[in-house]
């Protein structure tokens, strides 16, 4: 960091912001506005010479971290050998920056972005920058638990029995059932279902009859693996999400994957097949989630379900219907259907 003896090096902190180019423009900036910050305080200058080196220090790293995402969203900062518009972390060492400085000067310019009025706190030096992380950290925290908790707003006019789908599905038939299509939860603490999904598709499902079932990634060979205790693995489709897909940080250690498609797997009773042939690829619809949080679109079921379950008055079953939205499909195409849910069984 350069020796500074004078503030006057930032007499026009302002200027000096607006003609930086570069992100090595803006840290030199930020190391000169630390640089001023100490020797304010060394030479017992006072709070208001502390402060303002303070700030223009805060501006040049939050500068800093606008145009280190500009860069990647633009993939011209990435790492060598990243293809652009990768979303990794820069190329620190050209751009003389450490991890934690990159990571601190995105985060002051999400925040600014996101909480004015918390970036200006960590200006005024009214809140720590470590703090305003933590606060933000837990705040998306519950944020997201809130977004993964599922939420039932409406349902569509469907037959869907309220409860356990151990209990409340009891009473159909052994080998009635010529399709089920479901979307379990995807959590770990979610994974014994899988097995119990697994015995109750083996029992109702009709000899010709099979389960396609959405499922997440990370615990995908564990999923698989439960199935396959009561049915026979037939294929691995994918259904495609529109757009870009989303950056998907899951499990220890994290998995930074852009995902663009969600498993859709395919089981049959023991002993049985898929006649017909089909695309391993789905288009998916988009997002839908005007029903319930976790909702599936119709119209990416009805795509399915064409594929699958072609017969006139078949039975598809959901043990996991949420809004019925799978139900919604199977009705637009005269197939019968019966689901069960456990949000709103109390």
């Amino acid at each position: 960091m350069a020796e500074v003896r004078s503030l006057a090096v930032l007499r026009d902190a302002t200027r000096m912001l607006a003609e930086c180019r570069t992100i090595e423009d803006a840290k030199k900036l930020a190391d000169l506005a630390e640089a001023a910050k100490v020797y304010a305080e060394k030479a017992h200058l006072g709070e208001e010479a502390i402060q303002y080196a303070w700030e223009v220090k805060i501006d040049a790293l939050t500068l800093v971290g606008s145009m280190i995402v500009e860069g990647q969203e633009q993939g011209a900062v990435r790492r060598p050998g990243q293809k652009p518009n990768c979303q990794e972390p820069v190329q620190l060492e050209v751009l003389g920056l450490t991890r934690n400085e990159s990571s601190i000067a995105q985060f002051l310019s999400m925040l600014l972005e996101e909480n004015a009025k918390a970036h200006g706190a960590v200006r005024a030096r009214k809140l720590s920058v470590e703090k305003a992380r933590r606060l933000y950290r837990h705040r998306k925290q519950r944020k997201d638990a809130k977004r993964k908790s599922p939420e039932l707003t409406r349902q569509f006019d469907v037959d869907i029995r309220r409860g356990d789908f151990r209990e409340v599905l009891k009473d159909i038939p052994a080998d009635s059932v010529k399709m089920i299509l479901t979307d379990p939860p995807y959590g770990k603490e979610s994974l014994p279902l899988w097995g119990e999904l697994g015995k109750f598709a083996a029992r109702v499902l009709r000899k010709d009859g099979l389960l396609v079932a959405y499922s997440g990634q990370l615990y995908l060979p564990e999923v698989i693996a439960s199935l396959g205790e009561h049915l026979d693995w037939w294929w691995l489709c994918g259904v495609a999400h529109k757009g870009s897909g989303n950056l998907t940080p899951l499990g220890h250690p994290v998995r930074k994957v852009i995902n663009q498609f969600k498993p859709l797997l395919i089981f049959v009773k023991r002993g049985g097949c898929v006649p017909d042939t089909f695309n391993d690829l789905v288009e998916g619809s988009g997002s839908e989630k005007g029903s319930h949080n976790w909702q599936q679109p119709v119209a990416e079921a009805v795509t399915i379900l064409q594929c699958f379950c072609p017969d006139d008055d078949a039975l598809v079953v959901d043990p996991f219907a949420g809004s019925g939205a799978f139900g919604q499909a199977a009705k637009e195409l005269g197939l019968r259907f019966i689901g069960a849910e456990v949000l709103g069984s109390e």
